[in-house]
């Protein structure tokens, strides 16, 4: 699904808040910081929590979430299950 920014954010600039989504880069294109804004999108199914127990996983539930962060050092663990 594909949502206009301004639906997220009335009443502000929805490029200003595109390019504040984005991670900060080097003249290199290397990520070298967290976006100064989070977004946070999750879905909850039944599908998800029979997937997770029919491949063993740890991750227990329903939802799924993920966000824009990078992960770094102790979150790259966490973020692969």
């Amino acid at each position: 699904m594909t949502l206009p920014s301004e639906a997220l954010c009335p009443g502000f600039d929805g490029f200003a808040v595109q390019q504040r989504l984005m991670a900060p880069t080097d003249s290199n294109n290397t990520i070298t910081g967290q976006p100064p804004y989070r977004l946070t999108v999750s879905i909850s199914d039944p599908a998800i929590g029979a997937l997770r127990r029919q491949t063993g996983s740890p991750v227990p539930g329903d939802v799924l979430a993920t966000d824009n962060r990078t992960p770094r050092g102790e979150d790259r663990a966490a973020t692969t299950t």
